[in-house]
């Protein structure tokens, strides 16, 4: 009896380090499949006052200043398609969120009537956007313009960029 639970022992040890290995390869092949992501979307509140959470600081309207703040609000990992449309002087962007940026936005929309939030792609500030009024269809309109090929390119990346950050 004491041999067969020795051997049964054994046999254990033997596949759990035959399988384990393969496991973690298996697993670790996976990960490195995963696609990079370019053109990343993300908007950021604007601030008037410097703060520890600063990303870049702007100037517009001449010598008057404002702060993007480093933490996003929404991003990529909540928008999983992005359209274009036409204006005048280029493209504009159109993203669809979903359930859970749908209810950020809602929030956002509901309370911060006339604030500032800047759209980055990739960490590159491309807009910005002022909140009007509240929303709560999940869908935002961003009228730039853009230039029409940058903007095409988000827009093909937003489902990619969607499926790998979920």
């Amino acid at each position: 009896m004491r041999r067969t639970l020795l051997v049964d022992a054994v046999k254990t040890l033997l596949i759990t380090g035959l399988v384990a290995p393969w496991i973690l390869l298996s697993g670790c092949q996976s990960l490195s499949k995963r696609r990079e992501s370019s053109n990343v979307v993300s908007l950021h509140y604007c601030a008037m006052k410097p703060s520890l959470d600063i990303k870049h600081k702007i100037y517009y309207g001449g010598d008057r200043q404002a702060y993007i703040r480093k933490s996003h609000v929404l991003a990529s990992v909540n928008i999983p398609r992005i359209d274009t449309y036409a204006v005048d002087g280029g493209s504009g962007l159109r993203l669809y969120l979903d359930n859970h940026g749908r209810f950020v936005w809602t929030q956002i929309s509901g309370g911060g009537k006339g604030r500032l939030l800047a759209l980055m792609v990739d960490g590159e500030l491309m807009a910005f956007l002022r909140i009007e009024a509240y929303n709560d269809r999940g869908i935002i309109d961003i009228i730039g313009p853009f230039n029409t090929d940058k903007a095409e390119t988000i827009a093909r990346h937003a489902e990619r960029n969607y499926e790998s950050f979920n």
